[in-house]
C-alpha cells in the first residue's frame, strides 16, 4: 500500500512538473527569430522531454499526449503530424525488433555464445571475448540494448560466475561477478555504438543527421566505427581487469563443460536457426552493400522479415504480439516527427546559432571539446539514449556545423559521445538495470569503477577514431 502510494505521488509530482513548465512557456513572448508556432512547438518538444526524464507515464502515453498537443494546437498540421509513421526509419526498427525475435526464440544467439565458450573458455579471459564476441555478432540483427544484454548474454554470464564462485570463498565472489558485470555493460554499449541497428536510439541520431544534411547510412555508420570498435572490445578485458581484479587459480573446465552441457541441451541445429543464420548473412550483405546496390535499408529489413515468415519462422502471431517494436513504432515515430517540425519549423537553427554565438570567442577544436565534455557528463541526468539523442544531439550537431567543422565525423563524434557516456550510471543505457540486479556491485563500486572503464574506452576510441578515420579520408 505504501509502495503504491509512492508510486502515486510520483506520477503526480511528475505531472505537476509538466503542467507548470508547460504553462509558463505557452504564453511567454516568443523570440522573433521564430515563429508562434514554432514556439509552441519548442515547448511542446521541451516538457516532453521533461516527461520522459520524469516519467510520470508510459514513453508512449507521453509522445501521444505530446502529438495530440500539436495538432490541437495547430503548432503542427495534421497530416504533417501522422507523416513520422511513414518515415522508412522507423519501419527499419520495427522489422528490426521482429527480425530479434527469431534469432532469440529460436536459439541460434544463445549457440552462438556457447560454441564460442566452449572453443575459447579455457581462461577468464578467453570466456570474456567469447561473451564479447557474441555480442558483436547478434548486435547488428537485435535493435535493443536490453533484449540482446539482459535476455541473451547476462544470463550466460551469470551461470559463468556462479561456476567459478563455486570455486571461491565467498570475500573473493564478488571480484569475479564485478568483473564479468562490467564486461557485459561495456560490450554491450560498444557494440550498440558500432551498428545502426544495434540500438533503438540509434536511428534517432540518423534522422537528426539527415535533417542537418549529412548522409548517415548502415554502411557508413559501420565504416567508421567497425575498426574503432573492435580494437576497443579487444582491449576491454585488460581494462576492466585493472579496476575489477580476476582471482587467480580458476579452474575453466567448469566452464566449458557448462557451455557442452547449454549446447547439448539445444540439440542438433535446427531448421529455423539454419534459415535464421542465411537470412542474418544476407541482410548484412546488403546493408553493406546498399550504396551498390541501391536497396534501400529499410527494404532490407523488410526482406527479412518476409524471408521468415514465409519460411514459417516468423508467424503473424509473432508479429501482432511483439509490444517492444509496436510500442516503439509508436513512440519514435511522434519523436520523428516534432524532430523533423523543429527543423523545418527553423527552432534547430535558432538553438544553433544561441550556442555558436555563446562561443564564439574560441577555436573550433575548442568548442568543439567544450560541447564534447558537456555531453559526456551531462549524461548522469539522463536514463535513456534515445532521450538523449532527441533532447541534444540535433542542437549541438548543428553547432559543430556552425563553426566549421567536418560533418560526417561531426556527426559520428556526437554519437560515440553519447553512447559511451552511457556507462557512467547503472541506468545510463537500458541493459545497465538487468547487469546491476545481479548485485555484484553496489552504487558506489559501479559509478566509481565504471567511471574509470568509461573514460579507458573513450581514450581508446578517441585515438583509434583519430587513426581509422585519418585513413578513410572522413578528416
Amino acid at each position: 500500500m505504501l509502495i503504491s502510494k509512492q508510486i502515486i505521488n510520483k506520477k503526480n509530482i511528475g505531472i505537476s512538473i509538466i503542467l507548470i513548465v508547460l504553462f509558463s512557456l505557452w504564453n511567454y513572448q516568443h523570440p522573433a527569430e521564430i515563429s508562434l508556432n514554432a514556439w509552441h512547438t519548442f515547448v511542446i518538444f521541451i516538457v516532453t522531454i521533461i516527461g520522459l526524464i520524469l516519467n510520470p507515464l508510459p514513453m508512449g502515453v507521453i509522445t501521444l499526449l505530446a502529438l495530440l498537443g500539436c495538432i490541437l494546437t495547430s503548432a503542427i498540421p495534421l497530416k504533417v503530424a501522422l507523416s513520422g509513421f511513414s518515415e522508412g526509419i522507423v519501419w527499419l526498427v520495427v522489422c528490426a525488433f521482429f527480425i530479434a525475435r527469431t534469432v532469440i526464440n529460436t536459439g541460434l544467439a544463445t549457440r552462438i555464445a556457447y560454441l564460442l565458450i566452449s572453443k575459447f573458455g579455457k581462461s577468464p579471459i578467453g570466456v570474456a571475448y567469447s561473451i564479447i564476441f557474441t555480442e558483436c555478432i547478434i548486435a547488428p540483427m537485435i535493435p535493443s540494448a536490453a533484449s540482446r544484454g539482459g535476455g541473451i548474454i547476462y544470463p550466460i554470464a551469470k551461470a559463468t560466475i556462479e561456476g567459478y564462485n563455486s570455486q571461491l570463498l565467498h570475500a573473493k565472489q564478488k571480484s569475479i561477478g564485478s568483473f564479468f558485470t562490467m564486461l557485459c555493460l561495456h560490450s554491450n554499449i560498444i557494440t550498440s555504438a558500432m551498428f545502426l541497428t544495434a540500438m533503438a536510439g540509434n536511428p534517432v541520431a540518423q534522422k537528426l543527421a539527415i535533417s542537418c544534411g549529412i548522409d548517415i547510412t548502415w554502411f557508413n555508420w559501420a565504416y567508421g566505427a567497425v575498426v574503432p570498435g573492435f580494437i576497443s572490445l579487444l582491449l576491454l578485458p585488460f581494462i576492466i581487469r585493472i579496476f575489477c581484479p580476476i582471482p587467480k587459480d580458476l579452474d575453466n573446465q567448469i566452464i566449458i563443460e557448462q557451455a557442452k552441457e547449454g549446447i547439448r541441451k539445444l540439440g542438433k541445429m535446427s531448421k529455423n536457426e539454419i534459415i535464421t543464420a542465411c537470412t542474418f548473412v544476407l541482410l548484412i550483405s546488403l546493408w553493406v552493400s546498399e550504396q551498390y546496390l541501391g536497396i534501400s535499408s529499410t527494404a532490407t529489413a523488410m526482406l527479412g522479415v518476409c524471408i521468415l515468415l514465409l519460411f514459417g519462422v516468423l508467424n503473424w502471431n509473432d508479429v501482432i504480439s511483439e509490444k517492444s517494436a509496436w510500442d516503439i513504432f509508436i513512440w519514435f515515430a511522434i519523436l520523428v516527427t516534432i524532430a523533423n517540425a523543429l527543423s523545418e519549423q527553423k527552432v534547430t537553427l535558432w538553438m544553433g546559432d544561441i550556442i555558436s554565438g555563446s562561443l564564439s570567442g574560441y577555436s573550433p577544436i575548442v568548442t568543439g571539446a567544450i560541447v564534447c565534455l558537456g555531453l559526456f557528463f551531462g549524461h548522469y541526468m539522463f536514463a535513456s539514449i534515445t532521450v538523449y539523442f532527441t533532447a541534444m544531439y540535433g542542437i549541438f550537431l548543428k553547432t559543430f556545423l556552425d563553426i566549421g567543422l567536418p560533418p560526417l565525423p561531426s556527426a559520428y563524434t556526437l554519437i560515440l559521445v553519447i553512447m559511451l557516456s552511457s556507462g557512467f550510471t547503472h541506468y545510463g543505457i537500458s541493459s545497465a538495470p538487468v547487469y546491476f540486479s545481479g548485485g555484484y556491485l553496489t552504487v558506489k563500486e559501479w559509478w566509481q569503477k565504471s567511471f574509470c572503464i568509461t573514460i579507458g574506452v573513450g581514450v581508446v576510441w578517441f585515438v583509434m577514431c583519430m587513426i581509422w578515420w585519418d585513413i578513410i579520408g572522413w578528416l
